[in-house]
């Protein structure tokens, strides 16, 4: 019987082993190879949620090659995690491709997001609603109108079906749920909304009169 328990818990020390080793991407960029650089402050959101992991990590790519790699460091004033990136290039025309890792999944994800390259230019900040994710709300707004100065709307489109979404301005909030990935809200006031999925995820949308 203890030959069997000590075989039971080499057993189950292997298996943590494995989990344990799962090996992060190894990506790699040779920064003295290269004349110009842009950087960022960017959220990661994978699935509808904001990663927060110092293991997950944001990576950048041109035509195939790692461009500059950053994992998640935390912001303490506002209790979330970020990715402060360097991007590295010697021209002015490319486009940058992102990856994600999740080390909780141990999975990479292409992020929706593209950019151009720019030299210096820089994106983003921890209070700012820049990120990178998979997949990402595309939004359609009915601005209120001169002969109609009643409301607006806002239709938001997510690759997911029974996801919070929150729009927030000042003290109000109005809450709906994605179905047949679409989320409707309706007869708002004009001003400026901050969107929410699943309480993470947040984008600045803005209703205005109509000219």
């Amino acid at each position: 019987m203890k030959n069997k328990n000590k075989f039971a818990a080499l057993i189950l020390t292997c298996l943590i082993s494995l989990g344990l080793s799962a090996q992060a991407p190894s990506w790699q960029v040779n920064e003295n190879e290269f004349e110009y650089t842009m950087t960022m402050v960017a959220y990661l959101n994978v699935n509808a949620t904001t990663l927060s992991n110092s293991n997950d990590m944001l990576a950048a790519f041109v035509g195939g090659e790692c461009r500059g790699v950053a994992n998640l460091i935390y912001a303490e004033s506002t209790d979330n995690y970020f990715a402060y990136l360097t991007v590295f290039s010697n021209s002015t025309s490319e486009t940058v491709n992102f990856k994600i890792y999740n080390s909780i999944t141990d999975t990479v994800t292409d992020a929706d997001q593209t950019l151009p390259f720019e030299i210096n230019k820089h994106y983003g900040g921890i209070s700012s609603d820049f990120g990178f994710s998979k997949p990402s709300p595309r939004y359609f707004k009915k601005n209120v109108i001169l002969c109609d100065v009643s409301k607006g709307a806002i239709t938001v489109l997510f690759e997911q079906d029974d996801v919070f979404l929150t729009l927030e301005k000042d003290n109000q909030t109005f809450r709906a749920k994605t179905a047949v990935g679409t989320a409707q809200f309706e007869n708002l006031e004009m001003g400026t909304y901050v969107l929410k999925i699943n309480n993470s995820f947040k984008k600045t949308i803005t209703i205005e009169l109509e000219n």
